[in-house]
């Protein structure tokens, strides 16, 4: 049985991390954010997020063209609920402004919503390959 004084010792299977997100140097306006590795399993995430943005970018860029309000919600809600796990706050603030957009029927903000999307997802992934793990 460990006493007090060893539990307080021991270390925790990953990096404690006091910040959320790294700086990549990128201006003010525009800055890609990713977020700092804390172990392989997050690693692994981020890599599966990767490939599966370029399945959500088909699939939301089709429903948009279709102009397909229910598909776009479905899709921009199973991504927003993904993104919760991958602490890419970016990314993850414009597909929720998205999904909000369509809830609520601010169909003038659906645009400029979509582009947001598109952007932060280029942005996220221009940082992410240029990112040394």
């Amino acid at each position: 049985m460990l006493s007090k004084n060893k539990v307080m010792e021991q270390k925790p299977p990953y990096t404690v991390v006091k910040n959320d997100v790294n700086d990549l140097g990128a201006t003010e306006a525009k800055k890609p954010v990713l977020p700092i590795i804390q172990n392989d399993a997050h690693k692994d995430i981020l890599d599966l997020l990767t490939t599966s943005l370029v399945e959500f970018c088909s699939e939301i860029d089709a429903a948009y063209q279709e102009k397909d309000v229910e598909t776009l919600l479905k899709i921009t809600h199973r991504t927003h609920g993904a993104l919760c796990y991958t602490r890419t706050p970016h990314l993850k603030e414009a597909v929720k402004s998205m999904e909000f957009a369509l809830k609520t029927g601010e169909f003038t903000l659906i645009e400029a919503c979509y582009q947001d999307v598109l952007e932060a997802i280029q942005i996220f992934n221009e940082a992410y390959k240029d990112k040394i793990w």
